[in-house]
């Protein structure tokens, strides 16, 4: 049997399809599309919220573990002179919490309604 190595952006797709299907399940909002990609809805509420151009900028993102199991990712928009937006999106509450460049929280919003927003 081979081990076949995956790269870490497959990871992190398959991460985001696990979370938005748990979101799914969650909450019963099985009318969403499951193609939505949370990662570049956060982005543009990030860009739109700062006078920022969308994809301007890189964003990392990391998953948040709690004992062991995902409770959620951190994003972080690395801005012009060295600024870092940053969002946490909570797995458990389904909310997106928006921070601005001194970690003062920002805003949040509700997964679904950010989703509603795009489409």
């Amino acid at each position: 049997m081979a081990l076949v190595k995956t790269s870490p952006e497959d990871e992190r797709v398959k991460c985001r399809a696990w979370v938005l299907d748990r979101i799914l399940q969650q909450h019963g909002w099985f009318e969403l599309p499951k193609f939505i990609n949370i990662r570049e809805i956060v982005e543009e509420e990030i860009c739109i919220k700062n006078q920022l151009l969308p994809k301007a900028f890189p964003l990392t993102e990391k998953l948040l573990r709690k004992q062991g199991s995902p409770c959620g990712i951190f994003y972080c928009l690395h801005g012009p002179r060295s600024i870092r937006l940053t969002a946490v999106f909570d797995l458990e509450t389904a909310r997106v919490l928006f921070y601005d460049s001194t970690g003062q929280r920002a805003g949040i919003r509700c997964v679904k309604d950010l989703v509603l927003s795009a489409a």
